[in-house]
């Protein structure tokens, strides 16, 4: 004759522990990730994923450091996809997952994943800088400077939307009909 066993649930004090022991884990992992040190931060990372597989910053912050790595960016969009299905309107997820998108040659969905965003966090940091750059790669240049004017608005010392400011202004200047020439 078979036993059933009871489930028991863990008690408050053994639940206490485990949170410290998973905050331990993710702040070991974040100083080992601010300072350089990819293998042990992947090492505290993954630790803290084992004891909480839907911890939001580790699955995004092990993405990141996946998407810095030769070899690991399928691997870093599996990560931010994951914390996607966890926290779907999660800011952060949805504008590194964009990145990752984008980089993998997705134009059309990161545009989707922005445009998302953009609907919870309209000013969240970089969010029209990166949909200037998409509207850019694409040619649509005059959707691209009302991008990075945007972000200008929001954030007028980014110097990569400044810069960018000045090669769509040099695009439009270039792709622009010439004026008709008067009679002589």
């Amino acid at each position: 004759m078979r036993q059933s066993r009871l489930n028991v649930s863990p008690q408050p004090e053994e639940v206490s522990r485990r949170a410290q022991r998973l905050r331990t884990l993710v702040k070991k992992a974040d100083d080992h990730y601010r300072q350089g040190h990819r293998r042990r931060a992947i090492w505290y990372y993954r630790k803290a994923l084992k004891l909480s597989p839907d911890h939001i910053a580790a699955l995004v912050n092990l993405g990141l450091i996946y998407s810095m790595s030769r070899g690991k960016h399928a691997t870093a969009r599996e990560m931010l996809r994951r914390a996607r299905e966890i926290e779907p309107d999660n800011p952060t997820v949805l504008f590194n997952l964009a990145t990752l998108t984008a980089q993998a040659g997705d134009a059309a969905g990161a545009m989707a994943l922005l445009e998302q965003l953009e609907q919870r966090e309209p000013d969240y940091a970089d969010l029209h800088y990166n949909k200037a750059y998409l509207f850019a790669q694409d040619e649509r240049w005059e959707d691209a400077q009302r991008e990075v004017e945007r972000e200008l608005d929001r954030n007028p010392g980014n110097m990569n939307a400044l810069i960018m400011q000045k090669a769509i202004e040099h695009q439009l200047k270039n792709n622009s009909p010439e004026p008709p020439q008067s009679p002589r």
